[in-house]
């Protein structure tokens, strides 16, 4: 090189070597401070706090399904109502004619268990025996807030649940509930 070009290039060169260094010196610095920060975070959390964290628990995330193979001669199932029925049609097929069905008997029979209706007790102690501060599942309420509810919607939350319970439905968002009442027998 030219020694004018030597000259000015070396201090750019100079110039260049320490921005690096003080961009990795910041970084480390940036995550040394985030660490510390939510370190102190967690240290501080109680069970009364938790949930006050922001975005803790809303996040989520969906990511799209990969195409469903249909079979030959078909075209892969991309929408979701092309895969709810490419799943329901392969995973639920129509159930095989059996040869000499036997037809069902709707008779009571003396050895039939007796069926006795959830009471309101029963409902009422499930609601109360849910842990006061459990983590929210699909509904979002902790026991807390089951209890709070029982206060104000006693009759339509029994109603419901009775409900149900006579009907045979589940319902995904009570979970909490069904475990403590006791079954028949």
């Amino acid at each position: 090189m030219h020694g004018w070009m030597r000259q000015f290039h070396t201090p750019l060169t100079l110039l260049a070597e320490r921005v690096q260094s003080l961009r990795k010196t910041t970084l480390k610095l940036v995550r040394k401070t985030k660490n510390e920060y939510f370190w102190k975070m967690v240290d501080e959390a109680t069970t009364q706090n938790i949930w006050t964290y922001r975005k803790w628990t809303t996040k989520t995330i969906t990511y799209m399904s990969p195409p469903l193979d249909q079979g030959e001669n078909h075209p892969p199932a991309i929408t979701h109502v092309q895969k709810c029925d490419t799943l329901r049609t392969h995973l639920f097929p129509e159930p095989p004619q059996l040869e000499n069905e036997p037809e069902p008997n709707l008779n009571e029979d003396p050895e039939d268990l007796e069926y006795h209706s959830i009471t309101k007790r029963e409902v009422k102690d499930a609601v109360f025996t849910a842990m006061q501060l459990n983590t929210p599942g699909i509904s979002g309420l902790t026991g807390r807030a089951w209890r709070w509810g029982w206060e104000i919607l006693e009759d339509t939350m029994f109603n419901l649940i009775r409900l149900c319970a006579v009907g045979g439905i589940i319902i995904c968002h009570m979970n909490c509930l069904w475990n403590p009442i006791p079954g028949p027998g």
